[in-house]
Protein backbone atom coordinates (compact mmCIF):
# COMPACT_ATOMS: atom_id res chain seq x y z
CA UNK A 1 0.00 0.00 0.00
CA UNK A 2 1.68 3.21 -1.18
CA UNK A 3 0.28 6.56 0.02
CA UNK A 4 0.02 9.58 -2.24
CA UNK A 5 1.29 12.70 -0.44
CA UNK A 6 -1.02 15.69 -0.62
CA UNK A 7 -0.32 19.34 0.04
CA UNK A 8 -1.38 20.63 3.45
CA UNK A 9 -2.94 24.08 3.43
CA UNK A 10 -4.33 26.05 6.39
CA UNK A 11 -4.21 22.96 8.60
CA UNK A 12 -6.22 20.81 6.18
CA UNK A 13 -5.10 18.23 3.65
CA UNK A 14 -6.37 19.35 0.26
CA UNK A 15 -7.94 16.84 -2.14
CA UNK A 16 -7.30 16.41 -5.84
CA UNK A 17 -9.20 19.58 -6.69
CA UNK A 18 -5.98 21.36 -5.77
CA UNK A 19 -3.79 21.96 -8.85
CA UNK A 20 -0.66 21.34 -6.77
CA UNK A 21 -2.02 17.99 -5.65
CA UNK A 22 -2.95 17.02 -9.20
CA UNK A 23 0.64 17.56 -10.34
CA UNK A 24 2.00 15.70 -7.32
CA UNK A 25 -0.39 12.83 -7.80
CA UNK A 26 0.36 12.36 -11.51
CA UNK A 27 4.10 12.49 -10.91
CA UNK A 28 4.02 10.05 -7.99
CA UNK A 29 1.58 7.72 -9.70
CA UNK A 30 3.68 7.26 -12.84
CA UNK A 31 6.85 7.05 -10.80
CA UNK A 32 5.43 4.25 -8.68
CA UNK A 33 4.11 2.24 -11.62
CA UNK A 34 7.35 2.62 -13.55
CA UNK A 35 9.32 1.04 -10.70
CA UNK A 36 6.91 -1.73 -9.72
CA UNK A 37 4.21 -3.69 -11.51
CA UNK A 38 1.40 -4.28 -8.98
CA UNK A 39 -0.98 -7.19 -9.40
CA UNK A 40 -3.90 -4.89 -8.58
CA UNK A 41 -4.43 -1.13 -8.61
CA UNK A 42 -7.49 0.37 -6.92
CA UNK A 43 -8.26 3.98 -7.76
CA UNK A 44 -11.10 6.50 -7.49
CA UNK A 45 -13.37 6.52 -10.51
CA UNK A 46 -12.87 10.20 -11.37
CA UNK A 47 -9.18 9.67 -12.18
CA UNK A 48 -9.75 8.26 -15.66
CA UNK A 49 -6.29 8.93 -17.20
CA UNK A 50 -4.52 7.27 -14.27
CA UNK A 51 -7.02 4.39 -14.33
CA UNK A 52 -6.40 3.71 -18.04
CA UNK A 53 -2.64 4.01 -17.53
CA UNK A 54 -2.79 1.50 -14.66
CA UNK A 55 -4.90 -0.84 -16.77
CA UNK A 56 -2.17 -0.87 -19.43
CA UNK A 57 0.83 -1.54 -17.19
CA UNK A 58 -0.71 -3.68 -14.41
CA UNK A 59 -2.44 -7.04 -14.34
CA UNK A 60 -5.74 -5.59 -13.15
CA UNK A 61 -7.13 -2.15 -12.33
CA UNK A 62 -10.27 -1.51 -10.28
CA UNK A 63 -12.10 1.81 -9.92
CA UNK A 64 -14.93 2.64 -7.52
CA UNK A 65 -17.42 5.39 -8.28
CA UNK A 66 -21.15 6.05 -7.97
CA UNK A 67 -22.54 6.12 -11.47
CA UNK A 68 -25.88 7.83 -11.98
CA UNK A 69 -27.35 9.79 -14.85
CA UNK A 70 -24.77 12.52 -15.52
CA UNK A 71 -25.61 16.18 -15.94
CA UNK A 72 -23.17 17.39 -18.58
CA UNK A 73 -24.19 21.04 -18.23
CA UNK A 74 -22.08 21.48 -15.13
CA UNK A 75 -18.58 22.65 -14.33
CA UNK A 76 -17.27 19.09 -14.54
CA UNK A 77 -19.55 17.98 -17.38
CA UNK A 78 -16.78 16.51 -19.55
CA UNK A 79 -15.29 14.67 -16.59
CA UNK A 80 -18.72 13.27 -15.76
CA UNK A 81 -19.13 12.06 -19.32
CA UNK A 82 -15.92 10.03 -19.06
CA UNK A 83 -16.75 8.70 -15.58
CA UNK A 84 -20.35 7.79 -16.22
CA UNK A 85 -20.25 6.56 -19.80
CA UNK A 86 -16.86 6.01 -21.42
CA UNK A 87 -15.19 4.54 -18.35
CA UNK A 88 -17.77 1.75 -17.90
CA UNK A 89 -17.55 1.18 -21.67
CA UNK A 90 -13.81 0.47 -21.55
CA UNK A 91 -14.01 -1.74 -18.47
CA UNK A 92 -14.24 -5.49 -18.90
CA UNK A 93 -16.90 -5.67 -16.15
CA UNK A 94 -19.11 -3.26 -14.23
CA UNK A 95 -20.14 -4.50 -10.78
CA UNK A 96 -23.40 -3.49 -9.11
CA UNK A 97 -24.21 -3.92 -5.42
CA UNK A 98 -27.68 -5.34 -6.10
CA UNK A 99 -30.06 -6.37 -8.86
CA UNK A 100 -31.96 -3.11 -8.29
CA UNK A 101 -28.73 -1.16 -8.77
CA UNK A 102 -28.07 -2.98 -12.03
CA UNK A 103 -31.59 -2.31 -13.29
CA UNK A 104 -31.56 1.40 -12.48
CA UNK A 105 -28.05 1.85 -13.88
CA UNK A 106 -29.17 0.48 -17.24
CA UNK A 107 -32.20 2.79 -17.23
CA UNK A 108 -30.28 5.97 -16.35
CA UNK A 109 -29.06 6.74 -19.84
CA UNK A 110 -25.70 4.94 -19.60
CA UNK A 111 -26.37 3.54 -23.04
CA UNK A 112 -22.79 2.57 -23.84
CA UNK A 113 -22.84 -0.13 -21.16
CA UNK A 114 -24.11 -3.50 -22.29
CA UNK A 115 -25.95 -5.67 -19.80
CA UNK A 116 -23.74 -8.79 -20.22
CA UNK A 117 -20.84 -6.75 -18.83
CA UNK A 118 -22.66 -6.14 -15.55
CA UNK A 119 -22.38 -8.48 -12.59
CA UNK A 120 -23.97 -8.48 -9.14
CA UNK A 121 -21.58 -8.53 -6.19
CA UNK A 122 -24.30 -8.79 -3.55
CA UNK A 123 -24.86 -12.31 -2.21
CA UNK A 124 -28.11 -13.18 -3.95
CA UNK A 125 -28.17 -16.81 -2.82
CA UNK A 126 -31.06 -15.76 -0.57
CA UNK A 127 -34.44 -16.21 -2.26
CA UNK A 128 -36.38 -13.06 -1.42
CA UNK A 129 -39.68 -14.67 -2.42
CA UNK A 130 -39.18 -17.40 0.18
CA UNK A 131 -38.07 -14.77 2.66
CA UNK A 132 -41.29 -12.77 2.19
CA UNK A 133 -43.31 -15.95 2.86
CA UNK A 134 -42.10 -15.69 6.45
CA UNK A 135 -44.41 -12.69 6.80
CA UNK A 136 -46.01 -12.93 10.27
CA UNK A 137 -49.24 -11.36 9.05
CA UNK A 138 -51.98 -13.54 7.70
CA UNK A 139 -52.28 -11.71 4.38
CA UNK A 140 -51.44 -12.20 0.73
CA UNK A 141 -48.36 -9.96 0.48
CA UNK A 142 -46.90 -9.95 -3.04
CA UNK A 143 -44.76 -7.52 -5.03
CA UNK A 144 -45.26 -6.78 -8.73
CA UNK A 145 -43.33 -4.59 -11.15
CA UNK A 146 -45.66 -1.61 -10.73
CA UNK A 147 -45.22 -1.42 -6.95
CA UNK A 148 -43.07 1.15 -5.19
CA UNK A 149 -41.55 -0.80 -2.30
CA UNK A 150 -40.66 0.97 0.96
CA UNK A 151 -38.45 -0.79 3.50
CA UNK A 152 -37.95 0.06 7.17
CA UNK A 153 -35.09 -1.98 8.67
CA UNK A 154 -35.13 -1.24 12.40
CA UNK A 155 -35.78 -3.01 15.68
CA UNK A 156 -39.32 -2.58 16.96
CA UNK A 157 -39.08 0.16 19.61
CA UNK A 158 -40.88 3.53 20.01
CA UNK A 159 -37.68 5.34 19.01
CA UNK A 160 -37.71 3.69 15.58
CA UNK A 161 -41.24 5.02 15.01
CA UNK A 162 -42.83 2.18 13.02
CA UNK A 163 -46.25 2.96 14.54
CA UNK A 164 -46.47 6.43 12.97
CA UNK A 165 -44.92 5.09 9.77
CA UNK A 166 -47.69 2.46 9.40
CA UNK A 167 -50.40 5.06 10.13
CA UNK A 168 -48.93 7.30 7.42
CA UNK A 169 -48.49 4.44 4.95
CA UNK A 170 -52.15 3.39 5.37
CA UNK A 171 -53.15 6.71 3.78
CA UNK A 172 -51.32 6.02 0.50
CA UNK A 173 -53.55 5.03 -2.41
CA UNK A 174 -51.03 4.15 -5.15
CA UNK A 175 -49.39 0.82 -5.92
CA UNK A 176 -47.00 0.55 -3.02
CA UNK A 177 -45.81 -1.94 -0.42
CA UNK A 178 -44.04 -1.65 2.93
CA UNK A 179 -41.61 -4.14 4.46
CA UNK A 180 -40.99 -3.83 8.21
CA UNK A 181 -37.93 -5.84 9.18
CA UNK A 182 -36.12 -5.99 12.52
CA UNK A 183 -35.83 -7.60 15.92
CA UNK A 184 -38.62 -7.19 18.45
CA UNK A 185 -37.17 -5.33 21.44
CA UNK A 186 -40.48 -4.08 22.82
CA UNK A 187 -43.40 -6.56 22.59
CA UNK A 188 -46.03 -4.07 23.69
CA UNK A 189 -44.97 -1.57 21.02
CA UNK A 190 -44.68 -4.34 18.43
CA UNK A 191 -48.29 -5.42 19.07
CA UNK A 192 -49.47 -1.82 18.69
CA UNK A 193 -47.83 -1.69 15.29
CA UNK A 194 -49.50 -4.95 14.21
CA UNK A 195 -52.95 -3.64 15.21
CA UNK A 196 -52.55 -0.66 12.86
CA UNK A 197 -51.91 -2.83 9.80
CA UNK A 198 -55.12 -2.86 7.73
CA UNK A 199 -54.45 -4.82 4.52
CA UNK A 200 -51.99 -6.93 2.53
CA UNK A 201 -49.75 -4.02 1.51
CA UNK A 202 -47.51 -4.48 4.57
CA UNK A 203 -45.12 -7.33 5.38
CA UNK A 204 -43.62 -7.86 8.85
CA UNK A 205 -40.38 -9.83 9.14
CA UNK A 206 -38.89 -9.94 12.65
CA UNK A 207 -35.71 -11.85 13.55
CA UNK A 208 -34.11 -11.56 10.11
CA UNK A 209 -30.36 -11.97 9.56
CA UNK A 210 -28.20 -9.12 8.30
CA UNK A 211 -27.60 -10.91 4.98
CA UNK A 212 -31.35 -11.29 4.52
CA UNK A 213 -31.87 -7.57 5.17
CA UNK A 214 -29.31 -6.75 2.47
CA UNK A 215 -31.16 -9.07 0.09
CA UNK A 216 -34.42 -7.23 0.83
CA UNK A 217 -32.78 -3.95 -0.25
CA UNK A 218 -32.40 -5.43 -3.73
CA UNK A 219 -36.20 -5.60 -4.16
CA UNK A 220 -36.93 -2.24 -2.51
CA UNK A 221 -37.05 1.30 -3.91
CA UNK A 222 -37.21 3.56 -0.86
CA UNK A 223 -35.74 3.54 2.63
CA UNK A 224 -38.46 4.68 5.05
CA UNK A 225 -36.52 5.57 8.20
CA UNK A 226 -38.47 8.01 10.39
CA UNK A 227 -36.49 7.40 13.60
CA UNK A 228 -37.07 9.92 16.35
CA UNK A 229 -33.46 10.15 17.47
CA UNK A 230 -30.89 8.91 14.99
CA UNK A 231 -27.39 9.76 13.86
CA UNK A 232 -26.10 9.07 10.34
CA UNK A 233 -26.72 5.36 10.82
CA UNK A 234 -25.24 2.32 9.10
CA UNK A 235 -28.69 1.57 7.67
CA UNK A 236 -28.59 4.68 5.47
CA UNK A 237 -25.16 3.75 4.17
CA UNK A 238 -26.20 0.18 3.41
CA UNK A 239 -29.30 1.41 1.58
CA UNK A 240 -27.37 3.90 -0.57
CA UNK A 241 -28.44 1.98 -3.65
CA UNK A 242 -32.12 2.92 -3.18
CA UNK A 243 -33.73 5.80 -5.06
CA UNK A 244 -34.91 7.83 -2.07
CA UNK A 245 -34.60 8.04 1.70
CA UNK A 246 -37.54 9.30 3.76
CA UNK A 247 -36.04 10.34 7.08
CA UNK A 248 -36.20 12.82 9.93
CA UNK A 249 -32.53 13.62 9.34
CA UNK A 250 -31.02 14.87 6.09
CA UNK A 251 -28.29 12.44 5.04
CA UNK A 252 -27.95 13.24 1.34
CA UNK A 253 -29.61 14.92 -1.64
CA UNK A 254 -31.77 11.80 -1.96
CA UNK A 255 -33.32 12.42 1.45
CA UNK A 256 -36.90 13.64 1.79
CA UNK A 257 -37.04 15.28 5.20
CA UNK A 258 -40.03 14.73 7.46
CA UNK A 259 -41.08 15.51 11.03
CA UNK A 260 -40.95 12.07 12.73
CA UNK A 261 -43.45 13.19 15.40
CA UNK A 262 -46.12 14.05 12.83
CA UNK A 263 -48.02 11.35 10.91
CA UNK A 264 -49.12 13.84 8.25
CA UNK A 265 -45.51 14.89 7.66
CA UNK A 266 -44.42 11.26 7.27
CA UNK A 267 -47.31 10.67 4.87
CA UNK A 268 -46.26 13.73 2.86
CA UNK A 269 -42.71 12.38 2.58
CA UNK A 270 -43.92 8.97 1.42
CA UNK A 271 -46.28 10.58 -1.09
CA UNK A 272 -43.51 12.76 -2.57
CA UNK A 273 -41.76 9.59 -3.69
CA UNK A 274 -44.87 8.48 -5.59
CA UNK A 275 -45.36 11.92 -7.08
CA UNK A 276 -41.86 11.78 -8.52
Amino acid sequence: IIPILYEKRKGYIEDLNSSVNKRRFKKQFKSILSSIKPDLVHIHGTLLPQFLYAARVCKKAVATHHIGKPNYNTRYGLQKFFCHQLMPYYCSTVYAVSSYSKKTFLLRGNVVVREPKMEIILDESIDTKDLLKRNLLDNNFTINNRDTVYICPARFTPNKNQLRLVKAFNKLEHNCKLILVGDVNDNEYYNKVLKEIKDDKICVLPEVSHKEVLALYSISNVLAFPSINEGYGLVVDEAKDLVKVVSGRRNSKRTININPFNVSSIYSGLQKVLDG
